[in-house]
């Protein structure tokens, strides 16, 4: 479905006189616009995620002929549109994604109501609209380690064919407060020397997912690791993990690692420990994974993982069907035992 929304001039190359109704709408919808952003200026990832969702939505519907900012967000009260708008642009998309888009749709909507683009029974109408049914149910992302496979990325980062002492010390420092952790690769990326609190075993995390301040602990392996990576990279204030020269000089006035970086350090000991295709994320899940795989409580392994619901950190068992079957197995289940001439009598 497309709307062809633009300009005249956005469609045929030729000057476009903007009429004075014209104007107004498109300042009405600005205002709306505006008015979305500062919705979630309390929370810069969640603003940079509604917007990128709300300009999908804009660019996706219109061919590309609009932005989020001149979208005209108020044909939406048209069903006829809105139920295309459903079907060819959100969805295609997995159904968190759908969902996502459709509170960002809802929300834009009541800005414009805000501003006197839609009356309140123009509202209820276009946000009215059915999400039961949209998006695609993808199989979850991410795949299993086991802690076998964990142990030979570590190993890799020690006894690796690339980069010298100084290289294979910081990866295996990093590598390891990500198999440890369970923290985030935009965490990891933010720590500075002064979050290392050595004798606690534990990080003190100030960018996160949600910029809600978080605690992480770290494995006893991950305390000697990193200690043998201070010890390359000293204890000057700024950021822990950070790129070094060809020499192997930390490069600390260059800031920190970047999140590609690190992807590209976990992908490339991956390769070398012939573990194929691993992400920064995968470790999360592992952590995870092995914690609930130990018996350890729902809430506990939440928390540690920075996870706001338990559902959440449920929806990252990875588990194989092995380790399911065998829970089944371990019930105790008596078997009914009857004589066969009692069975032939019946």
């Amino acid at each position: 479905m497309t709307l062809h929304t633009s300009s005249p001039a956005a469609r045929t190359g030729r000057l476009h006189v903007v009429e004075a109704r014209e104007a107004a709408v498109l300042a009405l919808r600005a205002e709306a616009f505006d008015r979305f952003q500062r919705r979630y200026r309390h929370n810069p990832g969640s603003q940079q995620t509604m917007v990128r969702a709300l300009e999908a939505c804009a660019r996706l519907s219109s061919n590309g002929d609009c932005q989020a900012v001149n979208y005209p967000w108020e044909l939406l009260t048209d069903e006829l549109i809105v139920e295309e708008l459903w079907r060819d642009v959100i969805g295609p998309r997995s159904r968190n994604t759908a969902l996502k888009w459709a509170t960002a749709i809802r929300v834009m909507l009541s800005c414009c109501r805000r501003v006197g683009l839609l009356t309140h029974e123009e509202l209820l109408r276009a946000s009215a609209f059915e999400t039961t049914d949209g998006g695609k149910v993808l199989k979850p992302a991410g795949r299993y380690l086991s802690e076998e496979s964990v142990n030979a990325l570590l190993n890799a980062c020690r006894h690796g064919r690339t980069g010298g002492a100084a290289v294979h010390i910081r990866d295996h420092a990093l590598l390891a407060v990500l198999a440890s952790s369970a923290v985030r690769s935009v965490e990891i990326t933010g720590l500075e020397v002064d979050n290392f609190a050595l004798d606690e075993h534990r990080l003190d995390l100030t960018i996160t997912k949600g910029s809600r301040p978080r605690e992480a602990w770290l494995h006893p392996v991950a305390i000697e690791a990193l200690e043998a990576w201070l010890a390359i990279r000293g204890r000057a204030p700024g950021p822990l993990f950070v790129p070094l020269s060809r020499t192997g000089r930390p490069m600390v006035d260059r800031g920190a690692l970047s999140y590609h970086q690190v992807w590209k350090i976990v992908r490339r000991r991956a390769a070398e420990a012939g573990l194929g295709v691993v992400t920064p994320h995968d470790l999360r899940r592992f952590v995870i994974t092995t914690l609930l795989a130990n018996g350890h409580d729902l809430l506990l392994v939440c928390r540690i993982a920075g996870h706001v619901r338990p559902e959440t950190t449920a929806a990252y068992d990875r588990r194989p069907a092995e380790a399911q079957r065998a829970a089944i197995e371990s019930l105790s289940l008596r078997a009914f035992q009857t004589s066969r001439r009692r069975d032939l009598q019946d």
